[in-house]
């Protein structure tokens, strides 16, 4: 396994936040700012993967949601993880990937805070598109809820801001820029710097 620190730039301050006006708006959310933009295919087989990467790569994405950069009015308890496997169909790398989740939180409503308890689960539908940093392969990828998507929010939070919780994770897509390793290399494991996620890729 090959362990490289912090090298993906450009997001801000994470990703988790909380709206202080009326209901809140839920913590868990994402936003790519400053990331570097896809690259184009100029393959001449849509059967051949870009130059120098694989036909597919494993991916397990966790959340890093409670680390000390992040903005947050109370700690998270839990987390998120993403996994599967994604194939080059000619134009991205795709796949049906499990999500499974499960955390504590709060929210604030005027001058008093509530929390809740998330359990989340289902497949999402994910495209990643190979990006190019400086030469350095990387994959802009994108996950949106698929099917059998399972949610229980449960707490002292109000019932508009529980059901703005499970309609997120219903509908919501998220993305994230991640690196590619090459064809033949081994696992590339890194914490994401400006984005509140751990990542492993293998080929």
């Amino acid at each position: 396994m090959r362990s490289v620190g912090r090298m993906v730039r450009g997001v801000g301050l994470g990703g988790l936040w909380l709206s202080m006006a009326g209901v809140c708006s839920p913590a868990v959310a994402q936003a790519l700012n400053s990331v570097v933009r896809p690259t184009s295919n100029a393959n001449a087989s849509v059967f051949t993967p870009p130059t120098a990467l694989a036909s597919g790569y494993t991916v397990l994405i966790r959340s890093d949601w409670s680390r000390p950069d992040v903005i947050s009015i109370c700690p998270l308890q839990g987390g998120e993880t993403v996994t599967g496997r994604l194939t080059w169909t000619g134009a991205a790398y795709v796949g049906v990937l499990r999500r499974e989740s499960k955390y504590a939180e709060c929210g604030v409503h005027g001058p008093t805070t509530c929390s809740v308890s998330f359990r989340g689960s289902g497949d999402v539908q994910a495209s990643g598109e190979v990006t190019r940093d400086k030469g350095a392969p990387g994959l802009y990828l994108r996950w949106s809820p698929a099917r059998d998507i399972e949610v229980d929010v449960e707490g002292s939070c109000p019932g508009q801001y529980r059901k703005a919780l499970e309609r997120m994770y219903r509908t919501a897509t998220h993305a994230v820029l991640i690196p590619l390793p090459r064809a033949g290399d081994g696992e590339i494991a890194l914490t994401l710097e400006d984005q509140p996620w751990k990542v492993r890729v293998s080929p």
